[in-house]
């Protein structure tokens, strides 16, 4: 189309749909059979995978919000720096949401993400497999996301948080500490209401190993949870929670609700 913006230099595979008035810049690469709707603007250096659906006016490779180091003063623009955006494949990433260029080495989505309407995805941060993120929802930077989590609308999250995987997040919580695998928070500042059992049950937990997620909430405050004394399955989901609290803030728990 002859309103669109496609440097020759980016490099796109087969099948895809790209809309009217896309900018897609020099160090982008885009794999096969992806749909890119209107006025999608795709900068920085870039990599997306395959079949993934980007809405209109969705902003991907802008530099990074920070308020110390001010990039958008800096004579270098940071697009030209080692890190990048990646994205993997069959996600959904709707209208007017914007992720960022990394201070670091990468901002990643991994795979089968559903990313709603106005959502911001900061630098550094990593959204793992299957998260759905409803709209207006806002992680800080250098956060992680785990698999299978769940945002409700407009959450927001502290910078170097992890939320662990197959949570579930009220509409509208702030989440200042660290989320626990297989639970529900809600609230301002977000308290942990249990377990949760709907999303558990939805990735094939058992009742014994949802108990057993039930039962780590016991966990004595400011103590993290001995991985090793779970079943094998809910062993692992621990094990990979209590390895990404090493890029964390600290090893403070969100707190049940009294």
């Amino acid at each position: 189309m002859p309103d669109q913006f496609i440097s020759p230099d980016a490099q796109i595979g087969r099948g895809n749909k790209i809309g009217r008035g896309v900018i897609i810049d020099a160090r982008v690469s885009i794999g096969d059979n992806n749909v890119i709707r209107d006025y999608a603007v795709l900068t920085g250096r870039t990599e997306i995978g395959h079949g993934n659906h980007i809405g209109g006016h969705v902003h991907i490779g802008e530099i990074p919000t920070h308020t110390r180091d001010k990039f958008e003063f800096l004579s270098t623009e940071v697009p030209t720096s080692p890190g990048l955006i990646r994205i993997g494949n069959g996600n959904v990433i709707r209208e007017y949401s914007e992720f960022s260029m990394p201070t670091g080495t990468v901002t990643e989505i991994r795979n089968n993400c559903y990313i709603s309407t106005h959502c911001h995805i900061p630098h550094d941060s990593v959204i793992e497999d299957g998260v759905n993120m409803a709209n207006h929802s806002s992680p800080g930077g250098h956060n992680r996301g785990m698999e299978g989590a769940n945002f409700g609308k407009a959450v927001h999250i502290h910078p170097r948080v992890v939320v662990g995987a197959y949570f579930m997040l009220g509409v509208g919580a702030v989440v200042i500490h660290n989320v626990l695998p297989g639970t529900t928070a809600v609230g301002n500042p977000a308290r942990i209401h249990g377990v949760n059992r709907i999303g558990l049950e939805r990735n094939d937990f058992s009742e014994s190993e949802i108990q057993e997620f039930a039962k780590i909430l016991e966990t004595p405050r400011n103590e993290l949870p001995e991985a090793d004394s779970y079943s094998p399955k809910v062993s692992a989901v621990l094990h990979r929670f209590l390895e990404a609290l090493n890029g964390a803030r600290d090893h403070r728990l969100l707190r049940r609700a009294d």
